[in-house]
């Protein structure tokens, strides 16, 4: 569950970083990466029964959510 949570914590603070640095396209897909371990360790969590699969799915809609939000945000400064 610990892991779970640091794992969150550090995506999060990764996109708040490159937000500031207007990332590039490698950047970018270094996050979707992450994005993807991070979906990964939560989907793995929830199917050993550490946290409920309703949990683990609202856990991940909001992540995804948040990084759809953070990717549409740069890509409308980067175009201005």
């Amino acid at each position: 569950m610990e892991h779970m949570k640091n794992a969150i914590r550090f995506f999060k603070k990764e996109l708040e970083k490159s937000i500031e640095k207007k990332i590039s396209d490698d950047e970018k897909k270094k996050l979707e990466g992450e994005l993807k371990k991070v979906v990964s360790i939560i989907s793995h969590v929830a199917s050993k029964g550490v946290i409920h699969k309703n949990e683990a799915r609202r856990r991940i809609s909001r992540i995804m959510k948040y990084f759809n939000k953070v990717v549409n945000r740069i890509s409308l400064t980067a175009k201005s």
